[in-house]
C-alpha cells in the first residue's frame, strides 16, 4: 500500500513529527508499505527543500517560496501537488490544521481516501485558549470539517476518541496512542542512588502540587534527591535536594535517564493533559525506569499498560514513591516488569494495529 504522512508544521520547534508521526511511518514502512512524509517547514525555515531517506521512509521538507511569518501563498499549493505525485491509496494527516488541512481537503475533493490523526485538543478546553477568538475559531472549524469528511479518524488517547465521537456518530475511529522503541538495554534501578527524576516541559505541572508531593517524599526518604530534566524555564531548584538539568538530548540524556532509581510525573486533572499521549512517560518506560503517575488520561493508562504505577491522590503517590526509593529490591523488580510490558507499546504494534484497521476500512 501507498500510504503517505502530511506533517502540520517543522521539527525544529515542535515534536509532533519526531514523536509520531516519523517513528510510525518508519514502522508502517518496515512493514512493506511504500511510505512518504511531507513537511511543510513554515515554522522552520532552514528546513525548507531538503528530501532524504529515513529507515526506509521518504521525507520531504516542502519549498516555501515567497512570503514571511508563516504566511506562504504557494505552500499550500506545493503540497497538494506533492500529494498527488505520490498518488498514495491513503493520505494521513496530523492535525488538519492550515497547509495540511487545505491539502487534506484538495485530496478529498479529488475522491482520494484520507485519515485525519488527532493528537491534541485545539479548542478553547485546549490549545485553542492560547489563540485569540478568531484564529482559534478557523482552526476548530477546519478541524471539524475534515473530521466529517475523513476516510477515517486517527485519536491518540481516550479521551479524543470519546470527545470526537460524541460529535461525529457516524464516523469510524481508531485509538492509537503514541509509542515507544525498547533502549537495548534496561537501566539498573536497583543498583542507583535514591534519585527521583521528573521529565518535563513544565505545561503538565502546576509548582505547588510539586512541591507538595516533593516535600512529602523528602520527609518520609532523608537522602532523596529530586532531578528536573527539560525545558522549564521555572523549575523550582530550591526545593530540597533537587537538582535542574534543564533540556537534554541524546547522550546527555539517557545518561541523566540512567541514573534514576524512578520516574514520577504530576499531570493536572484538565481536558488539556487528558487529551494528550505523553511521550517522556513512554521515553522512561522506553528504558526499565519505574514510573510513578497520578491517575489522569494516559499517562494512567500508559503506565498501567506497561505493569506501572498509577495513583488516585497526592498522598498515594508520595507513599508509592517513597516505597520504591528506600527498596532496591521492589524497584527492581518493578523495572522487569515495565521492560517486559513495554514491548506491547513499541511502535510495531502500534504499526500493526493501524495496518488491519486499514484493511477493514479500505477493502
Amino acid at each position: 500500500m501507498r500510504i503517505s504522512f502530511l506533517a502540520p508544521f517543522g521539527q525544529c520547534k515542535k515534536q509532533t513529527v519526531s514523536r509520531r508521526l516519523l517513528p510510525l511511518a518508519r514502522a508502517m514502512a518496515a512493514r512493506g508499505h511504500d511510505v512518504e512524509l511531507l513537511i511543510p517547514p513554515w515554522d522552520c525555515r532552514h528546513e525548507a527543500g531538503r528530501a532524504q531517506r529515513v529507515a526506509g521512509v521518504r521525507v520531504r521538507w516542502l519549498a516555501l517560496g515567497p512570503g514571511a511569518r508563516g504566511a506562504y501563498p504557494r505552500l499550500a499549493g506545493r503540497l497538494t501537488r506533492a500529494v498527488q505525485e505520490f498518488a498514495p491509496d491513503v493520505l494521513v494527516v496530523s492535525k488538519g490544521l492550515g497547509y495540511a488541512g487545505r491539502a487534506m481537503s484538495a485530496w478529498l475533493g479529488r475522491g482520494g481516501r484520507a485519515l485525519l490523526d488527532v493528537d491534541d485538543l485545539e479548542d478553547e478546553r485546549g490549545w485553542g485558549a492560547r489563540r485569540n477568538w478568531l484564529l482559534r475559531r478557523a482552526l476548530v472549524r477546519q478541524e471539524q470539517r475534515l473530521a466529517q469528511r475523513a476516510t477515517g479518524v486517527i485519536t491518540a488517547s481516550r479521551f479524543l476518541a470519546d470527545d470526537w465521537a460524541a460529535r461525529h456518530s457516524g464516523q469510524r475511529f481508531l485509538y492509537l496512542p503514541n509509542g515507544l522503541a525498547r533502549a537495548t538495554e534496561r537501566v539498573r534501578v536497583e543498583e542507583n542512588g535514591r534519585v527521583a527524576l521528573l521529565f518535563t516541559r513544565g505545561n503538565d505541572v502546576d509548582v505547588r502540587r510539586l512541591a507538595r508531593v516533593w516535600r512529602a517524599v523528602a520527609e518520609q526518604v532523608a537522602d532523596a534527591e529530586l532531578w528536573v530534566v527539560g525545558d522549564w524555564p521555572d523549575a523550582p531548584a530550591r526545593l530540597p535536594r533537587t537538582t535542574v538539568w534543564g533540556w537534554l538530548e541524546g547522550a546527555a540524556l539517557a545518561h541523566v535517564l540512567g541514573g534514576a532509581a524512578l520516574c514520577f510525573f504530576l499531570p493536572e486533572n484538565t481536558p488539556l493533559l487528558r487529551a494528550k499521549s505523553p511521550a517522556r512517560l513512554l521515553d522512561c518506560l522506553a528504558r526499565g525506569l519505574p514510573v510513578a503517575t497520578l491517575d489522569v488520561g494516559e499517562y494512567g493508562a500508559l503506565a498501567r499498560a506497561a505493569g506501572a504505577v498509577a495513583a488516585g491522590s497526592e498522598a498515594e503517590l508520595a507513599s508509592q514513591m517513597a516505597m520504591l526509593l528506600q527498596s532496591p529490591e521492589l524497584r527492581g523488580i518493578l523495572s522487569r516488569r515495565v521492560w517486559r510490558g513495554a514491548e506491547a507499546l513499541s511502535w510495531s504494534g502500534r504499526a500493526a494495529a493501524l495496518d488491519g484497521w486499514l484493511e477493514s476500512i479500505l477493502s
